[in-house]
């Protein structure tokens, strides 16, 4: 007997659509993921970012402190919030209104993006440092 032909395309998409593996949320398995990095300052050496995502129960909470790098030493400044995944972007909503998005890459990096999710012009990168899956 011969299959109607036009059944094979609809046939394959569903073939496909069985075949793709859902994504898994890549930030599930760990309870504290940590990343750190180094980036451009228009009036400073550098700024030493580091950002420690965490789980508590129902809590996703995040802690960043940012080093301005001067002669001499440096100038910290923190920011905690609460933080949510979803679409491959990190929304970082601070405690005092502050709002940050990074894009989470496939290797584990994170990557500055705007409100929207676009990238940056002058996007910087944090490297996985801890509990991030790579």
């Amino acid at each position: 007997m011969r299959t109607p032909t036009c059944i094979l395309p609809g046939l394959a998409i569903l073939v496909l659509a069985a075949c793709r593996v859902p994504t898994p949320e890549p930030l599930a398995a760990a309870e504290q993921m940590e990343w750190q990095g180094l980036h451009g300052c228009a009036d400073c050496e550098a700024i030493d970012t580091m950002l420690v995502l965490s789980r508590d129960g129902g809590q996703q909470r995040f802690e960043m402190v940012e080093t301005y790098l001067l002669q001499g030493g440096g100038e910290p400044f923190a920011d905690a919030g609460a933080w949510q995944y979803e679409d491959s972007l990190i929304r970082l909503q601070g405690d005092e209104g502050s709002m940050r998005t990074y894009a989470l890459l496939g290797d584990g990096r994170l990557q500055s993006r705007q409100a929207n999710g676009s990238r940056e012009r002058r996007a910087h990168e944090l490297q996985p440092v801890s509990g991030v899956p790579q």
